[in-house]
């Protein structure tokens, strides 16, 4: 099982880069992806017990801009 560290390198192989906001990478497409959405993509697999509490961190952000965004477009408030 691969580590943190070598998962994201593998992502980076992959021609991942990591964005400026932290725990968020850009995919060869040009998307923008939380770390752990975009290894799930990759179908890349890691250690779990690696987790850092940054990434902890940035999963509850990147999970809070989704809900935030789909409750404005369900409540017809998008500006």
């Amino acid at each position: 099982m691969r580590t943190r560290q070598q998962a994201s390198k593998e992502l980076e192989k992959r021609g991942y880069k990591k964005d400026d906001e932290p725990g968020i990478w850009m995919s060869p497409e040009g998307a923008r992806l939380a770390w752990f959405l975009a290894l799930k993509k990759e179908d890349i697999e890691f250690d779990s017990k690696t987790w850092s509490a940054e990434i902890t961190r940035a999963k509850y952000e990147w999970n809070e801009k989704k809900r935030k965004a789909k409750l404005k477009l369900k409540n017809g408030t998008v500006k």
